[in-house]
């Protein structure tokens, strides 16, 4: 079996240092070499471009760059110190292109420096770099794993291997999360449309609540209840009624009135609620419906404003409604009961809509608030997502290059944080802290080495023990490297060496730990 393990492990081994390079395009006319020669860079010497880039003066960095290329010879009439001189040039205006995130510009730029110099060290890096920018990790390993195929040793190579394969962990991780979220919205609307179909003359829905409390216990919105669907025992909530809540308050204004005081019981209003039915704590059998509970509420407040107005019309004429405040609050009563009456008959009546209406109008907003939410119950899962994809990751918050500068930094944390503050219009104050938490990351050395390692992503467990990224990208990429271990890992408390050092420590001494 160990043979075996052997005889893999010396297979990918093969495989990694066999591996094809990329080939030059039929009419090739250039060079297959890995760097320029050093007269082709002093001839590519443009110090006013290069300072520019330096401080961060793209557009103009770009420009310089672009006119020193057109004071080249023809492509047709360059020799090969003339061609490496473009090259490096057009590497150079590439870098500034994608800095300024003119990622088209960019990558015309590299595609015409790899026809004519297709294994160049250089562009193979910054192509992958570009991949990066654009949000395309996947991609950028490719083009990483390319540039390792020409030269292994490239600096640095293993640990932007690590950071790309860390964002593209972040990236899978995110993908598999919005589509969690996506389906449990989709679920969410299958129930609201449920509800809403399920929405009666007289009825909305059951509205859920927790901790065995109708009134003040926290919604439970997932667990609410089409109108003709039984309430399971142990449930706590209410039956939510489609009765305009305008008419309780006619009634309400009718039973204030002095006159109806003196004859009616001042308490009277608490039993009239067509708007709420059948509150319940977690103390029933269950099986109640609510169409059934909010149509009997609807008929008892019904009755007893009928009762109500046949009282009151009955004392005002003992008095031949010269008694204080009688035709005022009989007429009151009157109309509270008319508009009853009309709402009943699926006719308009001032302030109210049709009962059908109201109850898909009320799901609708209840819809439509939870779904820009994600749902009470999905608040939380979506409060990092935002309005982009790209939010899943600190350089991309910041839109920033991945080999960013101090103050190139500090220039896009002002510009964006300003963009999102609550204060402004089309500003939250979610989008306000994941800027402010990007910024936290990517400003501080260690942090910054922390998520680019990879720290923060979940790790597949061998014999136990957690792996790092660095394990995973040594161990398939650099298989020379990483060794074969039949009886498992040779170094002592390597990855707590490897998570305390980072990609700040000694790269001398990662290299000579690598080859211990």
């Amino acid at each position: 079996q160990l043979a075996g393990h052997k005889r893999s492990h010396d297979g990918l081994v093969r495989a990694a240092l066999n591996c094809k390079p990329p080939d030059p395009e039929p009419g090739f006319r250039g060079s297959l070499d890995l760097v320029p020669p050093s007269e082709s860079v002093e001839a590519a010497s443009t110090p006013d471009a290069d300072m520019a880039l330096e401080d961060g003066e793209l557009e103009e960095a770009a420009a310089k760059y672009a006119a020193a290329l057109a004071e080249l010879p023809s492509a047709e009439d360059e020799d090969e110190r003339d061609g490496w001189t473009r090259a490096v040039l057009g590497l150079r205006r590439a870098r500034a292109l994608r800095k300024l995130r003119v990622f088209d510009g960019a990558a015309r730029q590299i595609e015409e420096v790899r026809a004519s110099h297709p294994r160049y060290a250089d562009m193979l890096f910054e192509s992958a770099l570009l991949w990066l920018d654009k949000g395309e990790p996947t991609a950028a390993t490719e083009a990483f794993l390319d540039l390792a195929c020409v030269d292994r040793s490239y600096g640095e190579l293993r640990e932007w291997l690590v950071r790309t394969r860390a964002r593209e962990k972040r990236a899978s991780i995110w993908d598999d999360e919005k589509r969690k979220i996506a389906a449990e919205k989709a679920g969410e609307r299958r129930r609201l449309n449920l509800i809403s179909l399920g929405a009666t003359r007289f009825c909305v829905a059951w509205r859920q609540t927790g901790g065995c409390d109708p009134v003040n216990g926290a919604r439970e919105p997932e667990k609410d209840l089409p109108c003709v669907e039984p309430v399971s025992a142990g449930s706590s909530g209410v039956c939510e009624c489609a009765a305009p809540s305008t008419l309780l308050d006619l009634i309400e204004s009718a039973l204030a009135r002095s006159f109806a005081r003196e004859h009616i019981d001042p308490s009277a209003a608490a039993r009239v609620n067509a708007t709420r039915a059948a509150p319940m704590t977690c103390s029933h059998d269950g099986g109640i419906k609510c169409a059934i509970e909010c149509e009997r509420a609807w008929r008892d407040g019904l009755q007893n404003v009928v009762e109500w107005t046949e009282r009151l019309e009955a004392e005002a004429r003992k008095t031949n409604y010269a008694a204080d405040g009688a035709e005022e609050a009989t007429g009151a009563m009157r109309t509270a009961l008319d508009r009853m009456r009309r709402w009943e008959r699926g006719e308009a009546v001032d302030d109210a809509i049709d009962a059908n209406e109201d109850a898909r109008a009320n799901v609708l907003r209840d819809f439509l608030n939870r779904a820009r939410s994600g749902s009470d119950a999905l608040q939380q899962a979506a409060s990092f997502a935002t309005s982009s994809d790209g939010w899943s990751d600190h350089y991309a918050v910041l839109s920033l290059p991945s080999d960013f500068t101090e103050s190139e930094l500090r220039g896009s944390y002002r510009k964006i944080s300003l963009r999102v503050h609550p204060d402004k219009p089309g500003g939250s104050m979610v989008d306000f802290q994941r800027v402010a938490e990007a910024y936290t990351v990517l400003s501080d050395d260690a942090k910054r080495a922390s998520y680019d390692s990879g720290e923060d992503v979940p790790h597949k467990a061998v014999d136990g023990e957690l792996t790092t990224v660095w394990d995973e990208v040594l161990e398939k990429h650099f298989p020379e490297i990483w060794g074969f271990k039949p009886f498992g890992d040779p170094y002592e408390r390597k990855r707590e060496y490897e998570r305390r050092m980072g990609f700040s420590g000694d790269a001398q001494s990662r290299s000579a730990h690598d080859e211990f």
